[in-house]
């Protein structure tokens, strides 16, 4: 069940173990159904000094639990230190990354057509439940969210930016040059051009090249 390119890497199953503390919670069922529909496509990440996996603790449950003897592992020489750093890396930077729902929902649906859903994690219902989802949002009306200026005419080109954190919205105020003012209910609030903070193009330009 190891991939051709990858079985000059096999290793026994039974000289591993998993990295200590590992703290990712792993849905072996899914990556069973994935191993034994298309093999072991990618090795996993072992420190050689203590053959402890690095990465993959999920794959080598997964082909444990199958009964495996063998797995495909990139033996490498790292430190504790630098292996727990690369651990946290590898789920993390896998956490960050984000679906396209609507890309997602058409190549499901093709795959799900031809009846070759068995090993991806998704089954029929989940299909469903974002086809339906996709439909719904691509349905809706798209409403500004920000009144805008009556000086924005349609001949008007504009960009409006809005910001999910403090931070971005700090290194936002000092790269543009947004200044704080006081109501006149001596609250703290931010300049605007317009209503809702849209700002002259050519302001910010000049904000920047300066």
């Amino acid at each position: 069940m190891i991939a051709a390119p990858l079985q000059a890497l096999a290793v026994p199953i039974d000289a591993l173990e998993v990295w200590p503390g590992n703290y990712r919670e792993h849905d072996i069922g899914a990556i069973c159904e994935s191993l034994t529909r298309f093999g072991q496509q990618k090795p996993i990440v072992v420190q050689a000094a203590t053959m402890k996996i690095v990465a993959g603790n999920g794959q080598y449950l997964a082909a444990q639990a199958l009964g495996w003897t063998e797995i495909a592992a990139n033996v490498v020489e790292i430190s504790d230190d630098e292996a727990e750093a690369f651990l946290i890396a590898d789920n993390r930077t896998s956490e960050r990354g984000r679906n396209t729902d609507d890309k997602l929902a058409v190549l499901l649906e093709r795959v799900a057509k031809r009846g070759q859903l068995v090993g991806t994690g998704y089954d029929g219902d989940d299909v469903d439940d974002l086809l339906k989802r996709v439909r719904r949002e691509q349905q809706v009306a798209v409403r500004p969210e920000i009144p805008f200026s009556t000086e924005l005419m349609e001949e008007h080109q504009y960009i409006v930016l809005y910001f999910d954190n403090t931070l971005d919205w700090n290194s936002a105020v000092t790269k543009l040059g947004i200044k704080q003012a006081r109501t006149p209910d001596s609250t703290e609030t931010y300049d605007r051009a317009g209503i809702g903070r849209v700002i002259r193009g050519a302001d910010v330009i000049a904000r920047l090249d300066g």
